[in-house]
């Protein structure tokens, strides 16, 4: 049998305007990612595979807005057949507006 597979959050605040935001310093693996900007944030959140994630090069992501990675999806930020979350920042266009993370777990 093969490992229980979990959820897990990471609530990723951003106080400071157009600052890039690392989602965890600690080295974490999966296999699937799902991102999710909350319906009370009053700006776009930006997300990238690296710290130079900014508003201009990067996709906006509005309130109330849900998308997913795979590891196949996401070649540049993946290790092997996994992404490594360490290596994923987000920045906010408005102060104090955040984005929730929720990550498939085998620990």
């Amino acid at each position: 049998m093969g490992k229980a597979m979990t959820w897990k959050t990471i609530n990723l605040d951003m106080p400071i305007v157009s600052t890039a935001y690392q989602l965890t310093t600690s080295k974490i693996y999966t296999t699937m990612v799902e991102f999710h900007t909350p319906a009370a944030n009053g700006g776009s959140v930006y997300v990238g595979g690296d710290s130079t994630v900014n508003a201009t090069d990067y996709i906006p992501r509005v309130a109330n807005t849900t998308w997913s990675w795979t590891a196949s999806d996401n070649v540049s930020s993946s290790s092997g057949d996994y992404i490594d979350l360490s290596t994923i920042y987000a920045l906010a266009a408005t102060a104090g507006d955040n984005i929730i993370v929720q990550y498939l777990s085998g620990t």
